[in-house]
């Protein structure tokens, strides 16, 4: 950030940054580039090209270069709102990680690809010509999951990686937002040592 810094007043107290200082939101690069120097906090090791790749895909989407389907045209559930999602999903691993939970590599990535993915279901399909994405807002989860799983099948990826998504804090399916416990075990997670519950 290149803003100067405003010279206090003798008993004057600073004023405490705001989240939005630490990035402009409104630069998709620079959202990245906060997410992936937060992940590396968690997890140095995380494979920044896959995700690298997954954001350039997702963003392809939205502005309708991906093949298949047309640009977005939600005012609300467009490319910045999911780069928000992303960001403040970073953001809530980075704070359990500093309360003690350890994350996998796997899962910070694939938390990162689900908060990605989390509204892609508002994006239509080219053949899909009435109205706008807003026209899928109740079934707009079936539709992320739908994307989801054949983007996941395209690239190669495995199908408990699929559901691993699926269940995860960023995916649609959820009625809220999730909390990490120590105590409840994590169903079809064998490979890690963490146990997260999601509502």
């Amino acid at each position: 950030m290149n803003r100067k810094a405003k010279a206090l007043v003798p008993g004057e107290k600073a004023a405490s940054p705001k989240l939005a200082d630490l990035v402009t939101m409104e630069d998709p690069g620079a959202v990245l580039g906060e997410t992936l120097a937060v992940a590396r906090l968690i997890s140095p090791s995380i494979d920044t090209v896959f995700v690298r790749h997954v954001f350039g895909d997702v963003r392809s989407l939205f502005e309708g270069v991906y093949p298949h389907y047309r640009r977005c045209n939600t005012d609300f559930h467009d490319f910045q709102h999911t780069t928000d999602c992303l960001l403040a999903m970073v953001r809530l691993m980075h704070g359990a990680h500093l309360s003690g939970i350890d994350l996998t590599e796997k899962e910070v990535r694939l938390g990162l690809v689900t908060a990605l993915m989390h509204d892609t279901g508002y994006i239509q399909k080219d053949t899909e010509t009435n109205g706008t994405g807003g026209c899928y807002t109740k079934v707009h989860v079936d539709r992320s999951i739908d994307f989801m799983e054949s983007y996941f099948n395209l690239h190669g990826l495995s199908e408990a990686d699929f559901h691993l998504c699926r269940r995860s804090p960023a995916a649609p399916t959820l009625k809220n937002w999730f909390f990490f416990t120590r105590n409840s075990p994590r169903p079809e997670s064998p490979d890690s040592g963490t146990n997260m519950t999601f509502w």
